[in-house]
């Protein structure tokens, strides 16, 4: 397994995403472990890439590059609590393409810190960009999780984890 730093400048790594609307989505669903301060899908996909943000891992299946999973550290006590309203979003396929080499973990560079928000009354997690964009495309890639990219890049990814104590 290969981990590596992209900084943009100087990264022999390089991506963007696409996105295709689609009715068959990922068949997993997130969840959040209160005890562990983690997020995790079920059942697990099967990914062969994972780019990083904070300590969330974004898993790409190598058979089609989609976007299958995010799970990692993510300590509930550093959520910023806010009314959050959901982009408009279409059920689909958020698609990496990249020069990457399969098992590679590569933390995305420009994007080491996104704020965390959660809205309680409707259990919404947002990472990143939380404010609507017109230009942006919203993907859901599996039930309760949402994608969004905007010019290419990923910006947010929206989550509603079935809360396990």
């Amino acid at each position: 397994m290969l981990v590596q730093e992209d900084n943009k400048k100087a990264s022999k790594w390089h991506w963007r995403f696409e996105t295709e609307e689609s009715a068959n989505t990922v068949n997993s669903k997130p969840i959040y472990r209160k005890k562990e301060y983690s997020f995790d899908f079920e059942p697990t996909g099967s990914c062969d890439i994972y780019l990083v943000v904070n300590y969330l891992q974004i898993g790409f299946g190598l058979d089609n590059n989609y976007l299958k999973e995010v799970w990692g550290f993510c300590p509930y006590m550093g959520w910023i609590e806010k009314r959050l309203f959901l982009p408009v979003y279409s059920k689909g396929h958020v698609i990496l393409k990249h020069n990457i080499e399969t098992g590679s973990i590569v933390r995305m560079g420009g994007h080491n810190e996104w704020s965390i928000y959660y809205d309680k009354t409707t259990g919404w997690v947002c990472a990143g960009e939380y404010r609507g964009d017109s230009e942006a495309t919203a993907i859901e890639f599996a039930k309760d999780a949402i994608a969004v990219v905007r010019e290419n890049e990923l910006i947010a990814i929206w989550l509603k984890p079935d809360m396990i104590e």
